[in-house]
């Protein structure tokens, strides 16, 4: 969840940052040294252990089974320009 929310943010700040002019290398720079710096000084330690069980045998070869569909559905749909022209 931490980088779906991280991508988001880092988003808007590009954004905001373009908006106001101040897309520049520099401030990108001194941005990322300060989203570092605050990620070290207030970053929570990661947890050693996983807090869950791992998942059964069978539900493991569900999600392969309706991802690997879905992946060939996308891959065909992604590709359908190309084979109309």
């Amino acid at each position: 969840m931490g980088f779906l929310t991280g991508s988001a943010v880092l988003s808007l700040l590009v954004f905001l940052l373009a908006t106001i002019g101040l897309a520049r290398k520099g401030v990108f720079l001194i941005v990322g040294l300060l989203a570092i710096g605050a990620a070290v000084r207030y970053g929570r330690p990661r947890q050693l252990d996983p807090s869950f069980n791992p998942l059964p045998r069978l539900w493991k070869w569900f999600f392969v089974a309706v991802f690997s569909a879905f992946t060939v559905y996308y891959l065909v749909t992604a590709m359908e320009p190309e084979y109309k022209s």
